[in-house]
């Protein structure tokens, strides 16, 4: 299937021509599956080939850019604003050799002075040859000595402070005990805190290479973490869920409540023929709370409900950045049958369509699933802290809902003039993942939802006023700790259905 970036799938096409006989000609097949990209690939192959390769995220996550600068250290010193060539005796004049800095970004310098204050790394002063020739003294950081094989400590499978590890119970050298984990040979997967709760919750029957286990019991979380601690001598909070091998014949399904509050908006855009001010569109830093309540049982035959059963769980709230579009629910709510439902489409056609325009995959970013008073069509980077994706995919908003509307329209597999089937398949709307399991969908209301607001932002300010070096990417920047709250009350039971705060522009 399509990998998610051009760069991806050019790098493993180049896989067909290494080893002997590389000068021969070698020909790479692409086989689509059921996702949105795939399908769309699929439809238009020529997009594969009629753009450059992509650009990098603008900004890095500062957990991922912290683990690769705790191994970079370990292989090199880092030199900060100056290329590495600069450690060497004489000065040279090669524009290939880019410094540290600049290969890392804005956010170099914060990573850096974190992973010195945990003693990760040391800094000692040395010499310093310029481009120019001229000699002086700089500090370069290393791997701290007392840190054996860096690498080690970073995960490749997730960037999260919390992850639980899903343990066999009946393995030998776990032997029914859920004390803690005696032997990770008896670890079956490991599930980040994010995730945890709407597929491993107690009681939950999930699979594992085709057998049937039940999660009899989990480790209660911190109340508090900090984002950028995946790694280090602490490392990692790896907390346990304890599962038992079972025979029954259902299967559960997870009932949560998303809450996505704007805490404040950084950007924005107008209508130009606007006499009042109304703003269309914008970005900016969101606070998201997930918090699952309960569970249902289904049937293994016919995934009818056989029960219902309630979950006291803590919920995980963080700060991350998010990208929107006023759904103009005041004109449109009366007008367009199943309203709410056509709005939570378009959120997954947008996500679903995100990997064609930027290298990313539809895990990196989610939307808002809710189905009741919905009032615009929101994105956000999945990772605390934000990734990046979002920032970046507003500067080509209007080239990501003309996509929307396009896979809602000619979708091959579910359209069909005389069906009054409208909730998707997993070639358009169903290929993201939904907290709802994707009930409350409605592909026809979307695409008349994203036609009208496609006209809206072609009239709109967007895209004016986006120099990307005028304006600090506020997650990135910001001096205050990035950090994952666990269990903190920040609604009050009369504020149940209020999603969004109200936000001032800065």
């Amino acid at each position: 299937g399509y990998p998610g970036s051009k760069n991806s799938l050019l790098q493993q096409s180049g896989r067909a021509g290494r080893g002997k006989g590389h000068l021969k000609p070698s020909c790479a097949i692409m086989i689509t599956f059921s996702a949105a990209s795939d399908q769309f690939v699929w439809r238009k192959p020529n997009s594969l080939l009629s753009t450059g390769i992509d650009a990098p995220p603008a900004s890095i996550s500062e957990t991922v850019m912290s683990g690769h600068i705790l191994c970079a250290a370990e292989e090199f010193p880092l030199t900060g604003r100056l290329p590495l060539t600069c450690l060497l005796n004489e000065s040279i004049q090669d524009e290939t050799f880019t410094s540290d800095e600049i290969l890392m970004g804005e956010g170099y310098h914060d990573a850096v002075n974190f992973l010195s204050q945990k003693c990760l790394l040391s800094r000692k002063k040395v010499k310093a040859v310029q481009t120019s020739g001229k000699v002086e003294t700089i500090l370069v950081y290393n791997t701290h000595p007392v840190v054996k094989s860096p690498w080690k400590r970073v995960s490749l499978r997730s960037i999260e402070p919390v992850n639980y590890s899903i343990v066999d119970l009946n393995h030998p050298m776990q032997s029914n005990r859920t004390d803690k984990i005696h032997d990770k040979s008896a670890v079956l997967d490991v599930i980040p805190y994010s995730r945890v709760f709407y597929h491993a919750f107690p009681g939950a029957i999930i699979k594992h290479r085709g057998r049937a286990f039940r999660i009899e019991a989990m480790e209660s979380p911190p109340a508090f973490v900090g984002s950028g601690q995946s790694f280090g001598p602490s490392g990692s909070t790896d907390l346990a869920a304890f599962a038992k091998p079972t025979n029954v014949q259902h299967t559960t399904q997870a009932l949560s409540i998303n809450e996505i509050t704007v805490v404040k908006q950084t950007r924005h855009a107008e209508l130009n023929d606007s006499k009042a001010q109304q703003s269309v569109a914008g970005s900016g830093l969101v606070t998201v709370k997930r918090s699952v309540h309960g569970y249902k049982i289904l049937s293994h035959v016919n995934r009818k409900e056989i029960s219902r059963s309630t979950l006291q769980l803590p919920p995980m709230e963080y700060d991350t950045y998010a990208i929107w579009i006023d759904a103009d629910a005041a004109r449109l709510n009366e007008v367009v049958s199943n309203f709410n439902e056509g709005v939570h489409a378009l959120n997954h056609a947008m996500v679903a369509v995100a990997p064609l325009i930027l290298p990313c995959s539809s895990s990196d970013i989610d939307c808002d699933h809710s189905t009741y008073e919905c009032t615009r069509v929101l994105l956000f980077d999945v990772r605390a802290g934000g990734s990046g994706i979002c920032k970046q995919l507003y500067n080509r908003f209007v080239e990501c809902l003309e996509l929307a509307v396009e896979l809602l329209q000619d979708c091959t597999t579910c359209y069909s003039e005389t069906s009054r089937y409208s909730g998707g398949c997993p070639a358009c709307l169903q290929s993201v993942r939904c907290d709802n399991f994707h009930e409350g969908l409605s592909r026809k209301s979307g695409v008349i939802i994203g036609a009208h607001l496609l006209k809206r932002l072609q009239r709109s300010t967007l895209g004016r006023n986006l120099n990307e070096s005028t304006e600090r990417y506020e997650l990135q920047s910001s001096v205050k700790p990035k950090n994952v709250l666990i269990g903190r009350v920040s609604f009050s039971p009369q504020r149940k259905r209020s999603r969004f705060a109200d936000v001032d522009d800065i």
